[in-house]
């Protein structure tokens, strides 16, 4: 039975519908997959991008806060080592030295306000990756004649990958800034030497870091939304397909 020319008509605008609405499904979901790629790109770790924490335990009370992690502006302090001495303990204390240090507070170790205090190492720990570290530290010796290093190490998957080490004495304590560049995943704070059992005297301020965060969930939605496209663009090439085959018949245009 011929159609009349209402239903040739009709079915000739349904077939023009669908293959508009399937190419702009497709073109939506290219420019979804574009915006998820940028989103990728960005949360790539490059020394440009990234949050920038500061530990300056102005916050904090004044006082002892035993030898249990804690943090402080977004950073974590744990694991210290004093090596032998009587108070392994963290405090938070006053500042009295350190031409950068900012006031009022500073961490020191030991007794509150023993400053500064006997040192062994301690790890600093954050979310994301370090690009960028830095600390101001004073540190000394507890007798004339000593001498040992202060290291600050960057490492990643559990290895040193970058430091900075200073000399320490009782006749010229180190004052200043130490600082790494690079790509770390933890940081670690470390004395070393023949004396004292390789500990310096030591208070710090201003822990400092750039950290980039971890990228996985928004690399994971890039996959996922390139696989959907893929899917998407077969399951288009044929409808499109379909579609133009229906406007060709309606047209009389056997193609």
């Amino acid at each position: 039975m011929a159609l009349s020319l209402r239903d040739e008509i009709s079915g000739f605008g349904q077939a023009v519908l669908t293959g508009f609405v399937m190419e702009s499904a497709s073109f939506l979901c290219r420019c979804g997959l574009l915006i998820a790629v940028s989103l990728c790109i960005s949360a790539c770790p490059e020394s440009s991008r990234g949050e920038v924490l500061i530990a300056d335990f102005d916050d904090l009370p004044v006082g002892s806060l035993g030898n249990r992690p804690f943090t402080d502006g977004g950073i974590t302090f744990s694991n210290l080592d004093t090596r032998g001495g009587f108070y392994n303990r963290f405090s938070i204390q006053l500042v009295s030295a350190g031409s950068g240090f900012s006031a009022p507070n500073c961490l020191g170790f030991g007794q509150p306000n023993s400053n500064p205090g006997r040192f062994g190492s301690m790890d600093i720990s954050f979310s994301g990756e370090a690009t960028k570290v830095s600390l101001d530290v004073f540190a000394t010796m507890s007798l004339p004649g000593l001498e040992n290093l202060l290291t600050l190490q960057g490492l990643r998957g559990g290895g040193v990958v970058d430091s900075q080490a200073v000399l320490v004495s009782y006749w010229t304590p180190f004052d200043g800034q130490l600082s790494i560049f690079g790509n770390y995943d933890s940081v670690r704070l470390i004395a070393s030497g023949e004396y004292s059992q390789g500990t310096v005297m030591l208070e710090l301020d201003n822990v400092t870091l750039t950290v980039i965060p971890e990228p996985q969930t928004v690399c994971l939605l890039c996959v996922g939304l390139a696989f959907f496209c893929r899917r998407f663009r077969h399951v288009n090439t044929s409808g499109c397909q379909s579609s133009t085959d229906a406007i060709q018949a309606y047209a009389g245009d056997p193609g």
